[in-house]
């Protein structure tokens, strides 16, 4: 009987042992599924944060597009219109014309943005009554964030566009003579060299000059912008 119970033990510990493992299996397994959820949750919140980060700067970028950084329209003044040379003179008996009248406008280009303004040739044209007597070329450049640039131009007016008007008996015996300039600027607002923004600013005068000592008796002036 000794002898019996003596070959049983083996199996009882070989039971046991089955069990040991068989527990420390689940152990494992149970701990490796809550090192995989731990791990989950991480990530989750990884990427909730990023995706939190990506949100604030796109807000933080939408605010500076509409306030810091909007697009603002460059501005074209004329600040004066002076006469340098006036002599202009009408023989009706040998339908002689005599002209030699210039003009020479102080404008002002003011750049209202936080990145730079380029503009291309541009142009101040003359006008006598709608039709067009003169022009003056404006050598392309670029203006720095919040820079305004001043700048002078002469315009002459051409005999032969000026005479062809209809008008011209009229106002010279009035002893007035009307003109207009317009000035306009095309150029593009570079933001961060990534957004480029078209852009066209104009200036338009009207004056009025006495032809007996030629001096200006009336002028406004204002502005239009374009885009």
């Amino acid at each position: 009987m000794r002898e019996s119970k003596g070959e049983k033990l083996p199996l009882a510990v070989d039971g046991k042992s089955n069990r040991g493992e068989e527990e420390e299996e689940e152990v494992e397994r149970a701990v490796a599924v809550q090192h995989l959820k731990r791990r989950r949750r991480r990530i989750g919140c990884g990427c909730g944060i990023m995706l939190a980060v990506i949100l604030v700067l796109a807000i933080v970028c939408v605010i500076l597009a509409v306030t810091v950084f909007k697009v603002r329209d460059p501005k074209v003044t004329v600040n004066s219109v002076a006469v340098d040379r006036f002599n202009l003179h009408l023989d009706l008996n040998g339908l002689n014309l005599e002209v030699n009248v210039t003009l020479d406008l102080n404008l002002s280009v003011k750049n209202r943005n936080k990145a730079s303004f380029k503009f291309g040739n541009s142009t101040s044209q003359l006008y006598y009554r709608g039709t067009n007597v003169g022009e003056a070329l404006i050598p392309a450049g670029k203006i720095n964030a919040d820079e305004t640039i001043n700048m002078n131009t002469t315009v002459r007016i051409d005999a032969d566009r000026l005479i062809s008007n209809g008008d011209l008996i009229g106002d010279v015996n009035s002893g007035m003579f009307p003109l207009s300039t317009y000035t306009r600027i095309a150029g593009r607002v570079n933001l961060l060299n990534i957004f480029k923004h078209h852009a066209v600013s104009s200036s338009f005068c009207n004056i009025s000059i006495a032809i007996r000592n030629g001096t200006v008796l009336d002028e406004h002036c204002s502005d239009s912008l374009k885009f």
